[in-house]
């Protein structure tokens, strides 16, 4: 069996070269901490650009629906009697308001459903089905105005208030879920 001796004269070698050892050691061991700290950091400003632009983007989604809304507003209000409409479908067709239904329309066709957050993706389409039938039944009523009778004007009125009605809920529930990415950016903030 053999044996390693060490000499006097070769202490400084050997703690020379176990130092040497643990210098590299540690060296790696910092690498790989400061690899990892830059990894999480990263990974948690990805995060938190992440619910920035959720939050950003249900705030423009609300603030579309409530002009929707709001235009919707408008329009049933100058469309609230069978006069109304007559004189409306004979003189131009709404040339203000009608522009603005249709860009409302195209705007909300444009959006990305993919890039949305969950949440907001069935009241997205809900709004855009909403001023889909909005838009096809103004254009429906101002080409059948002439035939229609009591009862179909009826139905045309109800629709509407029921349309509008149906748009408050849908703005109701995408202001609750802003609220909820509010709260949860403000929690990432303050975790950060």
């Amino acid at each position: 069996m053999s044996q390693c001796s060490v000499q006097a004269a070769d202490w400084p070698a050997v703690v020379q070269a176990w130092g040497s050892i643990l210098a590299i050691l540690a060296i790696g061991i910092v690498a790989w901490w400061q690899s990892s700290r830059a990894q999480s950091l990263m990974l948690a400003t990805i995060e938190q650009q992440r619910k920035e632009d959720n939050h950003r983007t249900a705030d423009t989604l609300l603030a579309m629906a409530e002009s929707a809304l709001k235009l919707q507003k408008h329009v049933a209000a100058k469309l609230n009697s069978r006069e109304a409409i007559y004189e409306a479908a004979e003189d131009n067709r709404m040339p203000f308001e009608m522009p603005e239904v249709n860009a409302l329309v195209t705007s909300f066709d444009a959006i990305e459903l993919h890039a949305l957050p969950a949440a907001l993706i069935p009241l997205t389409l809900m709004v855009r089905s909403s001023l889909r039938q909005f838009r096809d039944k103004i254009v429906m009523v101002f080409d059948l105005h002439k035939k229609m009778d009591a009862a179909q004007f009826d139905d045309f009125f109800a629709t509407m208030a029921s349309m509008q009605k149906s748009m408050e809920d849908t703005i109701s529930d995408m202001s609750r879920i802003l609220g909820d990415i509010s709260t949860e950016l403000a929690l990432a903030v303050k975790a950060n």
